[in-house]
């Protein structure tokens, strides 16, 4: 019986990494970018919010890059306050350009303020609020919603590892 189970174990983790060999060798990060209509179910990709700043209220989903402090400054680590993170469409964005800046308001700050919760980078995260500009930057305030997508973050850092 426990050669039989341990064959069972064996075959089942055989297809696993034959399953994760293959997904490795796709770029996860667009896999799981989203590129919706901006609602909750299908939210905007980050390059989406960055060319639609009309003051619309949008959900984006997008990963946690850093702490904006400047137009063109994002510190990824010592941060110094809870206000803001920035969202990309690759956790390992670092181009400025290709972020969007999320005033995090004060009912969600100790659960997704940097200062707070720094090993919230590299999370992916859906937010909810009106895509205008934060920092002279392409941005989104007003937010009311926003949320940790477990599920994509563990995924991204196994087929990562």
């Amino acid at each position: 019986m426990f050669k039989y189970l341990v064959g069972k174990v064996n075959s089942k983790l055989s297809y696993f990494l034959v399953l994760t060999l293959v997904l490795s060798c796709f770029n996860v990060a667009a896999i799981f970018a989203a590129s919706g209509d901006g609602s909750w179910d299908s939210p905007y990709s980050v390059s989406q919010a960055i060319s639609n700043q009309y003051g619309s209220s949008k959900t984006v989903q997008g990963y946690v890059v850093g702490q904006p402090v400047a137009t063109t400054v994002v510190n990824t680590s010592g941060f110094t306050n809870d206000y803001a993170i920035a969202l990309a469409d690759s956790a390992n964005e670092t181009n400025t350009s290709n972020m969007v800046y999320v005033q995090v308001s004060s009912s969600f700050r100790s659960s997704f303020g940097l200062k707070s919760n720094p090993d919230l980078m590299g999370s992916a995260v859906k937010v909810t609020g009106s895509l205008t500009n934060y920092f002279s930057h392409g941005g989104v305030k007003s937010i009311s919603a926003l949320e940790k997508n477990i599920f994509i973050r563990w995924f991204w850092r196994f087929i990562t590892l």
